[in-house]
């Protein structure tokens, strides 16, 4: 608020300043001086009105305006992890197919991240609603999808889903139950 003040002071100064007139004159050791008080020696200088320039009052752009319009209130109700259903288990399998939903649909600015154990999946970040994860690895994991507008600002971001990926491995016994496993009694 101070520079404000001072710079409207200033400037109706330079104003009074540009309308009186200036003396100028050189003193003896060469040195210049100017005055509003006339000085033995000096002589008048006629003080031109200052060159200015009032640049046209800057609004948004066409695109933004009818973009803010409309979005103002926008928000979005749901943001979810719709497939695979949460605390599911998903066995022998590399990959995954996860999707999304949003409600109300995504704006064509917006951009929608799948995140996978807390990282971004590659390839995420744009307008899909539907991603493939692989590898998978064994264990438990989360996901999650996150909405954000054009400058970044997150706008929705759902709650983590838990997933559990079983893979079969070598290093597991066979299941003693299994027919193919079963040893039948040798009778006498």
């Amino acid at each position: 608020m101070r520079t404000v003040l001072l710079l409207a002071v200033l400037g109706s100064c330079w104003a009074l300043i540009a309308q009186a007139t200036v003396y100028r004159w050189v003193d003896a050791d060469g040195v210049v001086h100017f005055s509003d008080q006339p000085h033995q020696g000096a002589t008048e200088i006629q003080v031109s009105e200052p060159q200015t320039y009032s640049a046209p009052k800057a609004g948004p752009t066409t695109s933004s305006v009818a973009g803010k319009a409309k979005d103002v209130n926008f928000r979005y109700t749901n943001c979810s992890v719709s497939s695979p259903a949460a605390e599911s288990t998903i066995g022998d399998t590399d990959s995954i197919s996860v999707s999304l939903s949003l409600s109300p649909a995504p704006r064509a600015t917006d951009r929608i991240s799948l995140f996978y154990d807390g990282a971004a999946v590659p390839g995420s970040g744009g307008r899909s609603t539907g991603y493939t994860i692989s590898p998978l690895d064994r264990g438990t994991h989360t996901l999650s999808v996150s909405v954000s507008d054009a400058a970044g600002a997150v706008l929705c971001q759902s709650e983590p889903v838990n997933i559990y990926v079983r893979q079969p491995s070598v290093l597991a016994p066979q299941n003693p139950n299994s027919p193919a496993n079963r040893t039948l009694p040798i009778i006498h």
